[in-house]
């Protein structure tokens, strides 16, 4: 797996990562969606501490990933419940005949 050097700018500052070829647009994705998710922080709060601002973007992303994964696992298990009434269903109506 080859790895290609990625340069990008996140508040002004460029940062270099080695990334697998196949992950350089999901990388640079990535990083300008951070750039601006912290440029509207910076814009909507008081925050002054980049550290402050930085743990605050970081939980903030990782409070909607998590949300997602919770939806997602709730849409799962659903699905299976739904799956096993149905196979319940059938049980029954054979058992009825």
């Amino acid at each position: 797996m080859a790895l290609r050097p990625v340069e990008t700018q996140i508040l002004g500052r460029t940062f270099k990562f080695n990334c697998p070829e196949e992950d350089v647009e999901a990388l640079t994705y990535a990083a300008e969606d951070l750039n601006q998710r912290l440029q509207v922080l910076k814009a909507k709060t008081p925050v002054t501490s980049l550290d402050q601002l930085l743990i605050t973007a970081a939980l903030n992303i990782s409070y909607e990933l998590t949300h997602e994964k919770i939806t997602d696992r709730s849409i799962e298990l659903e699905k299976r419940a739904k799956a096993l009434y149905e196979r319940l269903d059938e049980a029954l109506e054979k058992l009825g005949k």
